[in-house]
């Protein structure tokens, strides 16, 4: 267990630093069960968890926006030979190929990560996000909240939830509570051959009628011969291939 000191509290950058020493074992165990080769942290911090990724991979890229928190894990850390630590904004950076990314950004850029994720070809993700937002993205077909980023991490992965994070667990405390998520790109090569920004672009239009049956919205489809999404269903029950087999065939029209 790793004894964690107390931040200043500083809010900028919607920055939420996790204290809580449970937690940070549990969020590194689960990282190790991948054996990964090659990390990416989102938000380095003051280089807590740092210090054990760089131990735990061959090569470590930490992203960390804030000028003082990377000057204080470039000190920390030292001069390690796999480790590069970069100033910069996560959204504008190019995710390495079979990277896993990992980390806990701030709530405001999460929809943004998360599809940036599922663009790249990277190996899992394992992050601390908004809990309200992970129960979001892992809504399963049939609820008639879910959402189309929960339809698209479904087409080309597996998502799970490890524990939720009580609030007390960062300084300063957030206003809601968190969630440690895992997703798994294990359905990545069905897809290799499909614009993944396209298909999300598609998706989000589709959503926007999410309680519209698929033959209200694709009648014109339909007439096609054997096409096996039932025409009566609405478009927050489509499970992932279904939704993969309309745009598909929306893509020849």
């Amino acid at each position: 267990m790793y004894k964690i000191k107390k931040h200043p509290v500083r809010r900028k950058l919607g920055q939420n630093y996790l204290t809580n020493s449970k937690v940070i074992d549990i969020f590194l165990k689960e990282i190790i069960h991948y054996k990964p080769t090659k990390i990416l942290e989102v938000g380095t911090g003051e280089g807590v968890l740092t210090e054990k990724l760089i131990n735990i991979c061959q090569d470590f890229i930490g992203i960390e926006k804030d000028r003082e928190n990377f000057f204080k894990t470039k000190e920390k850390i030292g001069n390690i030979k796999n480790a590069k630590i970069i100033l910069g904004n996560v959204l504008d950076t190019n995710f390495p190929s079979d990277t896993m990314i990992v980390g806990a950004p701030p709530y405001s850029i999460s929809s943004e990560l998360i599809k940036k994720i599922v663009f790249s070809n990277v190996d899992a993700t394992v992050l601390i996000v908004q809990k309200e937002f992970a129960d979001k993205i892992m809504t399963l077909p049939g609820n008639s909240s879910r959402s189309y980023l929960a339809a698209l991490i479904s087409i080309v992965g597996d998502i799970k939830k490890i524990i939720d994070v009580n609030r007390k667990s960062f300084n300063p405390v957030p206003q809601v509570d968190s969630s440690l998520i895992n997703i798994n790109f294990s359905k990545r090569e069905k897809v290799s051959d499909i614009d993944l920004e396209d298909l999300s672009l598609f998706l989000f239009r589709l959503f926007k009628h999410r309680h519209k049956t698929v033959k209200a919205l694709f009648n014109n489809i339909l007439k096609k011969d054997g096409y096996s999404v039932s025409s009566k269903k609405r478009v927050f029950e489509l499970n992932g291939s279904d939704l993969l087999r309309l745009y598909l065939e929306n893509e020849k029209k």
